[in-house]
């Protein structure tokens, strides 16, 4: 398997892969109106393209035989909470719906770290969905503590989030 650096040109493939993920992972406890809100408001190809051309964005992909199974994107910057000198956040960690289980998230959280680290960052974050219990669970796994509580709105539902930090 290979991580490295999205580009435009992995654009199509990108957004479908984050449509499917969130699709799988959320339909099930959410409004269908919410979900395609969220869904037109954060992986639309403007707003993807966008992320993709941000100069302060980061987007690894891990692939192999040429498709992507995953991906993170990382965002500079935290809330003074936090306590970390220079933190980066993931903002969104996807696996391919067929490749769950597989280590892809595993391969994608040491490759954070190790981004991290290159890049003088000294502590990483995310919120994830208090009722999303495997991927707190697997974030616990990675070595991500529980620091705090924050929001989070899907469509018009606000929503209730574990943030998780852990030093690098």
């Amino acid at each position: 398997m290979n991580i490295r650096v999205a580009s435009t040109a992995d654009l199509p493939e990108l957004r479908q892969l984050a449509i499917d993920a969130f699709i799988n992972a959320y339909a099930v406890f959410n409004k269908e109106t919410d979900m395609q809100q969220y869904l037109k408001e954060n992986f639309s190809e403007d707003v993807l393209r966008t992320e993709l051309t941000n100069p302060e964005i980061v987007i690894l992909v891990a692939e192999q035989e040429n498709e992507i199974l995953g991906y993170v994107k990382l965002v500079p910057g935290g809330s003074e909470d936090l306590k970390f000198i220079r933190p980066i956040e993931i903002a969104r960690l996807y696996s391919a719906v067929h490749t769950i289980g597989n280590g892809i998230g595993k391969k994608l959280v040491a490759a954070v770290r190790d981004f991290a680290r290159k890049n003088n960052y000294d502590g990483i974050w995310l919120g994830v969905w208090q009722k999303n219990f495997r991927a707190v669970n697997f974030y616990q796994r990675e070595g991500f503590r529980i620091t705090g509580v924050t929001v989070f709105k899907l469509g018009d539902d606000v929503q209730d989030d574990f943030v998780m930090a852990m030093k690098v």
